[in-house]
């Protein structure tokens, strides 16, 4: 069985959430954001994740790596930002903040503390 253990790393951080029972992917906040220059912005989700396999037994699992996704929110387009990679992926082993790079396309405010992107599992 995979087992994720997730920890906050900001006192503000909302920790990835469903909206709805059923959805695919967890939402994700921004927490903090770092101007990189030239329109480009790093955002913080305030967390970070580390992975553990628990078998009992030989599991099918154990033959492949894990790794998660971070995709754009299909409403992306409203905030005048573009993710800068389609998809970005956190790998087994990285335990460190996960992070976003957005491009400011628009003048429209930083998007802390909004439902920006979506981590799928």
């Amino acid at each position: 069985m995979l087992k994720i253990k997730i920890k906050s790393l900001d006192d503000n951080a909302k920790m990835p959430f469903k909206a709805y029972e059923k959805d695919f992917c967890y939402d994700c906040v921004a927490t903090s954001v770092k101007d990189l220059g030239s329109g480009y912005y790093e955002y913080g989700l305030g967390f970070s994740l580390q992975f553990s396999r628990d078998f009992q037994y030989k599991d099918i699992t154990d033959m492949f790596d894990i790794s998660i996704d971070i995709r754009p929110r299909s409403s992306i387009w409203k905030t005048g930002m573009i993710f800068t990679y389609s998809v970005g992926t956190g790998d087994d082993g990285y335990t460190g903040e996960y992070k976003v790079v957005m491009y400011h396309i628009d003048t429209l405010e930083h998007l802390l503390h909004h439902n920006v992107h979506h981590l799928g599992i």
